[in-house]
């Protein structure tokens, strides 16, 4: 089984390829559906199949993320009919909500899953067998050992000459062997793997086997009939092969396991702590609305507004505008004024500065998020367009995802202006605020 989500290098589980593969065809699955439906105003003998013909254009044309940008054309194969031009706008301005929610809702159904695997020190390869192996002993039920025969009764048939026919008491004898085999511990949970293991691709195993010579006594003593190329060698019937023919291949595939992850009681304590204090810290929408209430008191000269709405604010947001307003300040003024700052709030002093570096850099993303305001407003965009991309863009910067799908998913917003000027305008600032946004 493909796992959905999976650890990156700091510990943090992030979708997998296939994870995201999953959420950016859901995405494009859902605001299909939603244009046809709603806004097409189709009905389900016209939008069923539309939609049936969907996932076979993603498997053969759509691998990775990107290729949904740069194919992007392919799903207006599926809508000729219906205004594909509009389709990309109404795409460009839902992608950034519908891939974030898709995100969410992978996290909610694989989060347990994935903790269960990753975070368990017992964790090995091949887990997933185990789990499914003890699926099918707990469904399988209790055995009736009265049915199973003593060995010294089977041991007891004797075989006939090698060129003698089988007779009809022989006959009897294939009978009765096969009846105790059906009647072995363990044959309900064969029966339930019979298909898995008729499905699974069979291997060499010449090269996992060592050669030794057979005892007697590893061969089973039944022999009811003349010993012919049409019966089993054997050395076929070595214990586990049919489970190592079977399985191999999913053993193999498995993940090797990698103890880098698991920490001391005592390290876990403290990243405990400093994963606490980090994510605290606030996101770039919070610090912009901070930011322009600040900046709307100011211009209004409000100043007994401004006590009140500032002291409902959260420790952590006191502090960023606290340090907002120390950053022209030079080194050296800044550094006192951090002492007095850390001892005022009474927190240590490196998560002031830890504070002080998210401040920076979202000071730094909001000038270049007015710069993109900029060159949209002297390409005449309306306003309601330009207020959709400026929320979209500070969502993706808040989202915790890796650089190349923000960039993906940033650049999804601008296909909704043909002007190819924007995009090409806006390419080197889109990628500096990406940068800033992933900074940890």
């Amino acid at each position: 089984m493909t796992d959905l989500l999976v650890k990156d290098n700091k510990g943090n589980f992030i979708p997998s390829a296939a994870g995201e593969n999953r959420i950016y065809f859901n995405t494009i699955s859902k605001l299909l559906k939603y244009y046809l439906v709603k806004i097409s105003n189709l009905n389900s003998s016209e939008v069923d199949p539309i939609m049936a013909k969907l996932p076979e254009l993603v498997k053969q044309n759509f691998q990775t993320p990107a290729d949904y940008q740069k194919k992007l054309s392919l799903f207006s194969s599926l809508i000729q009919n219906y205004n594909p031009e509009n389709f990309k706008i109404f795409l460009s301005k839902n992608f950034t909500a519908t891939v974030l929610k898709e995100k969410e809702a992978l996290f909610s159904s694989e989060l347990e899953t994935a903790k269960a695997k990753f975070d368990n020190p017992l964790w090995v390869p091949s887990i997933n067998l185990i789990v499914k192996f003890s699926e099918i002993f707990y469904k399988a039920g209790a055995l009736d050992l009265k049915k199973i025969q003593n060995n010294n009764q089977v041991e007891n048939i004797e075989p006939p000459a090698n060129e003698k026919k089988i007779t009809q008491e022989e006959t009897g004898k294939i009978d009765l062997v096969e009846n105790l085999i059906t009647s072995m511990p363990g044959n309900k949970i064969l029966e339930s793997l019979s298909n898995q293991f008729a499905k699974t691709e069979k291997i060499n195993l010449n090269k996992f086997v060592i050669e030794r010579e057979i005892n007697d006594e590893e061969i089973s003593p039944v022999v009811v009939a003349p010993i012919t190329n049409n019966l089993p060698n054997p050395a076929s019937n070595i214990p586990g092969k049919m489970v190592y023919e079977n399985f191999f291949t999913l053993f193999s595939e498995s993940p090797s396991f990698d103890f880098s992850h698991i920490e001391t009681l005592n390290s876990i304590s403290q990243n405990s702590q400093t994963q606490f204090e980090l994510n605290k810290i606030i996101s770039l929408k919070n610090f912009i609305q901070l930011l322009n209430k600040v900046n709307f008191y100011r211009k209004n000269s409000d100043q007994s507004s401004y006590n009140t709405w500032y002291t409902d604010l959260t420790k952590e947001e006191k502090l960023s505008l606290q340090l907002y307003f120390i950053n022209s300040k030079n080194e050296a003024e800044k550094r006192n004024e951090k002492l007095k700052i850390a001892a005022y709030f009474q927190v240590d002093i490196n998560f002031v500065e830890e504070i002080e570096l998210n401040t920076v850099r979202f000071l730094k993303i909001n000038i270049l998020l007015k710069k993109i305001i900029n060159i949209l407003q002297d390409k005449k965009i309306d306003k309601e367009s330009i207020q959709n991309v400026y929320r979209q863009l500070i969502t993706i910067m808040d989202n915790d995802e890796q650089p190349q799908n923000k960039i993906l998913t940033a650049n999804m917003i601008f296909l909704q202006f043909s002007d190819e000027s924007i995009t090409s305008g806006i390419e080197n600032d889109l990628k500096e605020i990406v940068n800033l946004s992933t900074f940890h």
